[in-house]
């Protein structure tokens, strides 16, 4: 008999298995996409203005429709909002290989932008309706490890095709992906839930902006949710370094030539791989420390770029953000686990939404910066500035909104209930 708190255990529920395997192609291809979209747009454009400007179009939907997203996941059928978003997903990149223009190519980053904005609160909305309390920790950390896998296997498989058969055929590979995404999704069967009497698409648009109130008071009126919203928009200016300030790092700071690109890819593969580690350990450490000091030394992680302005060689880089992915796991399990425990599930959808913009919107701002900053004070004292405020805020600001002290001392209002249907 499995563990109760293994993962084979957790695979036995049948429709935590059917929402992991969708979850997990769908982030196959978004991961092969993160290679073959900026990589098909230079080869046509040889501009690297326009690759953030297809990465802004594609990241806007979401900083601006999260939280009406949010409402329509608290409304309607789960489970028929991720087929919608996934077909729209599959549907678009399978017009990529045709497109003749940049202009083309916005609009169905677009499309791409808001399959994902609606994707990503209903299936985390979804999540704890289908397991138990006792395994919501192990699932958390199961879906962590894969979704690291595929950041580290979907970028590889997109760049080994382009450099095979060009820019162009990664992106069936991609529609392949949401189409077995599509497959699982079909397969899954939710339990029954209450939603509103009337909860037609008409009637949601109407009442959209007084639920979003709702779901902006939720997050404002408890402690964990506040303190999450405040420390992740916060880490977005971490992930705004590794994507720019990293690259000039490795091509200008080392000076490596010719090899400045793969040892650059080289350090994505370290911190995926220390974010799988992470991630495997994340339950066996929360029964030794408690979830709260888990989700503390997490946000701690940061500080592990600080050492950066002594311009580390790659080897001693790599050791660095391999831990630093190690905590980042412990940080997102640990506040995914509380988030899930600490929000009705009525009001998940939209809390997850809201969440998920504010880390979009937070990027946007991090991504508008961050090339200035480097360029006024250099690679090594970016990273290692950002590091040191970031690993310092976020656990300051865990105490000063009371995250920390009511997950401690508090009770979740909305326990995830130990009998949940499987």
């Amino acid at each position: 008999m499995a563990e109760p708190r293994s993962y084979r255990h957790v695979l036995s529920n049948t429709q935590f298995r059917n929402l992991w395997a969708g979850t997990t192609f769908s982030g196959l291809g978004e991961a092969i996409g993160q290679v073959a979209l900026p990589l098909l747009v230079y080869d046509m454009t040889s501009s690297a203005a326009l690759m953030s400007v297809i990465f802004v179009l594609q990241m806007a939907p979401r900083a601006l429709l999260s939280p009406f997203a949010g409402v329509v996941a608290d409304n309607l059928d789960r489970r028929a909002i991720m087929l919608a978003a996934n077909t729209l997903r599959g549907i678009a990149v399978a017009f990529i290989p045709f497109v003749e223009s940049p202009a083309q190519l916005g609009a169905i980053a677009v499309l791409l932008g808001l399959g994902q904005t609606f994707a990503m609160p209903a299936s985390l909305a979804v999540l704890p309706t289908i397991v138990t309390k006792e395994t919501l920790v192990p699932s958390l950390s199961l879906v962590q490890v894969t979704g690291s896998i595929t950041r580290i296997v979907g970028p590889a498989l997109g760049a080994a095709i382009v450099g095979l058969v060009g820019p162009r055929p990664p992106f069936w590979l991609q529609a392949v992906c949401y189409g077995i995404a599509i497959f699982w999704n079909w397969r899954l069967v939710l339990p029954e839930r209450v939603r509103p009497s009337s909860h037609a698409f008409g009637s949601i648009a109407r009442n959209a902006a007084a639920e979003i109130r709702v779901g902006f008071r939720t997050i404002w009126t408890t402690p964990i949710l506040r303190g999450v919203c405040l420390t992740e928009g916060l880490w977005s200016l971490i992930f705004g370094v590794l994507s720019i300030t990293m690259v000039v790092y490795f091509e200008e700071t080392l000076d490596l030539g010719t090899r400045a690109d793969f040892l650059f890819g080289l350090s994505a593969v370290a911190m995926s791989s220390g974010a799988v580690i992470g991630a495997l350990s994340a339950s066996r450490l929360e029964r030794r420390i408690s979830r709260a000091n888990m989700l503390f030394l997490g946000y701690l992680g940061p500080l592990l770029l600080v050492p950066v302005v002594l311009v580390p060689q790659p080897a001693t880089l790599y050791i660095l953000v391999f831990i630093f992915g190690v905590a980042d796991a412990w940080a997102v399990i640990s506040m995914q686990a509380y988030m899930a425990e600490w929000t009705a599930d009525e009001l998940r959808g939209r809390v997850y939404a809201i969440w998920g913009g504010v880390i979009a919107a937070s990027a946007l701002v991090a991504f508008s910066i961050v090339g200035w900053i480097t360029d006024a004070l250099g690679p090594p004292r970016t990273i290692a500035l950002t590091g040191l405020i970031v690993g310092l805020s976020g656990p300051i600001g865990l105490v000063l909104t009371g995250a920390l002290r009511s997950v401690l001392t508090g009770t979740p209002p909305d326990p995830i209930r130990s009998d949940t249907p499987k």
